[in-house]
């Protein structure tokens, strides 16, 4: 559908910015008879693709996900002492959901740390049963 102003079939374009030093992309959008149309500069995609994936050390989000994964396992662990199989295991799939999410917000240190910890944790609730 044409937009207030422009012709069926005219192209429109957008321009925005991204990231420290402002990489600048553009994006054209075909506004005629409701086809649009794909951007044709790829730049931004490159830009994105070349960037190696970065873990982040963000201690406060990181450490509400390793307290959410401590109450999930724990949780886990109560259900299934009182027999509750299905929330023993929804509270293990949330655990494990938290954990894989903190590694992106952990040092590689740290996380080892933490795996530790909860390997530590089962082997004294193993020894207890």
């Amino acid at each position: 559908m044409a937009q207030p102003g422009s012709q069926p079939g005219e192209n429109k374009t957008k321009s925005f910015a991204v990231g420290p030093g402002a990489v600048t992309s553009r994006q054209s959008e075909n506004v005629g008879a409701g086809v649009t149309g794909r951007s044709k500069n790829h730049a931004l995609a490159g830009y994105f693709e070349g960037q190696k994936a970065v873990t982040f050390s963000i201690p406060k989000i990181g450490k509400k996900l390793k307290n959410s994964t401590w109450e999930h396992l724990h949780a886990a662990i109560r259900f299934g002492r009182m027999g509750d199989i299905k929330n023993a295991r929804l509270h293990a799939d949330l655990a494990s959901g938290t954990l894989k999410e903190a590694l992106q917000y952990m040092s590689r240190e740290e996380f080892r740390e933490f795996l530790g910890e909860i390997e530590r944790k089962f082997d004294d609730v193993l020894a207890e049963n």
